[in-house]
């Protein structure tokens, strides 16, 4: 990193922000250029817009991959699904679906039919999140008004552009609408959101806040970036500061730079997902830390499936 692009991206802050320079150096500057800063359980963590003033072309380019597609609200990313395709009949648990796009926003419908084919035992509710970039698939969650959310039944798999039941839900007794999304679903499918301190602990309940961040930003492999956007835009410009502030994976050991991709991507089945140590909490993990120090990674034999024919999610 030079010095020009640091500068000229301060500049630009400033610019966009319409704060003037002694206000910026004066109080907060973090505070005073509007960005959120994390509190609670997930410290330290800036909005990924702050990343793009001195990294517009790597973030530019990292919005194109899934991981910054992962989780987002309906509307928020183009619409890949057949929709005039989504009313279907699964016969294992006897029961029709369809998901109905009005504009940007989606209804999701469960019933069974009478003998004169009429809708009875309706179900409805609209989709408040998508998990998936659709590169392979995207899954539709709801959230009560308590915060937890659940898992809708039906999935759009990309590959084959046709709808059908999400893993696990094809079956004659499945879940229906109440499959409870974890912590431990959402580590991996989105960036940390901001709950209060301690709630990410393994007895608290799974409760999620209505506003959260969209898709797997740039701190999940970089850690909290707050800091660093402060060194970038303090009056006196220290650049190994600046460096000494995040996170490089590239620039770590070899063992801790793998465990960056591996608190994600080291999952050799469903499952189980990898066991949090009882005194660390879901979302204190940190990239260039020992994965070891926060989990214990599991690898099931299921019996009666072979290990070459098993689902796996890496």
């Amino acid at each position: 990193m030079t010095r020009f692009p640091i500068v000229f991206g301060f500049l630009f802050l400033l610019q966009a922000s319409n704060v003037r320079l002694a206000e910026a150096v004066d109080t907060d500057p973090l505070e005073a250029l509007g960005y959120h800063v994390t509190e609670g359980a997930a410290p330290g963590y800036i909005e990924d817009r702050a990343c793009a003033v001195c990294h517009y072309d790597l973030f530019e380019s990292f919005q194109e991959v899934g991981m910054a597609k992962s989780f987002y609200r309906p509307g928020s990313q183009p619409y890949i699904e057949d929709f005039s395709a989504s009313r279907f009949y699964h016969a294992s648990s006897k029961r029709h679906y369809e998901l109905i796009r009005e504009t940007d926003r989606l209804l999701f419908r469960r019933y069974l039919l009478d003998r004169e084919d009429s809708p009875i035992h309706e179900f409805e509710c609209e989709v408040d999140w998508i998990v998936g970039s659709g590169n392979h698939s995207r899954t539709y969650l709801y959230q009560t008004e308590l915060g937890e959310l659940f898992q809708l039944p039906i999935q759009w798999y990309s590959q084959t552009n046709e709808w059908g039941m999400a893993p696990g839900f094809d079956r004659e007794h499945h879940e229906g609408v109440g499959r409870l999304i974890r912590r431990e679903c959402m580590f991996c499918h989105n960036a940390y959101p901001e709950i209060p301190e301690g709630d990410d602990g393994h007895w608290r309940p799974h409760i999620f806040p209505s506003e959260m961040p969209e898709g797997i930003g740039c701190q999940r492999c970089h850690g909290p970036g707050a800091k660093h956007v402060k060194a970038a835009v303090s009056r006196d410009i220290d650049e190994e500061a600046i460096r000494a502030s995040i996170v490089n994976p590239s620039k770590l050991e070899p063992d801790l730079r793998d465990d960056v991709c591996n608190q994600c991507h080291l999952q050799p089945t469903v499952a189980l997902f990898g066991v949090r140590k009882f005194d660390r909490r879901d979302y204190s993990f940190h990239p260039g830390e020992p994965l070891s120090d926060y989990l214990v990674q599991m690898d099931v034999d299921q019996e009666g499936k072979n290990r070459g024919k098993r689902f796996e999610i890496n």
